[in-house]
């Protein structure tokens, strides 16, 4: 008798560990932000490269890219040459939108002003540049390449000239 009740216990024992194992053992959970279905969400370290018009150096850019659709765009505000002299520039300001899921479609301003010492605009407002782009993001998220293309137009509305390239970028992360 003591046989058969050992062996119920044993018995008894066995299917209640397989049955809460799986409960009692610590589960590994990533942490899902609440923005983690928007990997393109974050700020940006940008690489410009200009293929239009020829012979235009490349530059840097930060983009930021808000939950939302809104985006801000940061370069040196101080451009020494362009075709009307030395410029100042905003900040840049748009929209974005996801297209597919590593694919998105980016829109945003920034105005351009005569800086000081610049003669033939002393100070005046002398574009818009009205900049579209389309990043497509790696699949780890942490980086994207683009097309990028710009239209320049005048106070008026008069198109200037189109500007176009190349974008690197790489995801600005918190460093350990």
């Amino acid at each position: 008798m003591k046989t058969v009740l050992r062996m119920i216990v044993a018995a008894t024992l066995a299917i209640t560990a397989l049955a809460i194992g799986p409960l009692a053992r610590p589960q590994q959970v990533q942490a899902k932000s609440e923005f983690s279905d928007q990997p393109i969400i974050g700020s940006w370290q940008v690489a410009v490269t200009v293929d239009t018009p020829a012979n235009t150096p490349s530059f840097s850019v930060l983009v930021t890219f808000i939950p939302g659709g809104c985006l801000i765009t940061t370069r040196s505000g101080y451009l020494p040459s362009s075709p009307a002299g030395a410029l100042l520039e905003s900040t840049g300001q748009g929209a974005w939108l996801r297209l597919r899921d590593n694919e998105y479609s980016v829109s945003a301003i920034n105005m351009l002003q005569g800086a000081p010492g610049n003669t033939l605009l002393n100070g005046a407002s002398w574009a818009n540049e009205n900049l579209r782009f389309y990043p497509v993001l790696s699949r780890d998220g942490n980086s994207f390449t683009g097309q990028w293309t710009s239209a320049f137009t005048d106070p008026d509305g008069n198109l200037l000239f189109n500007a176009g390239g190349i974008l690197k970028a790489t995801k600005i992360v918190i460093e350990r």
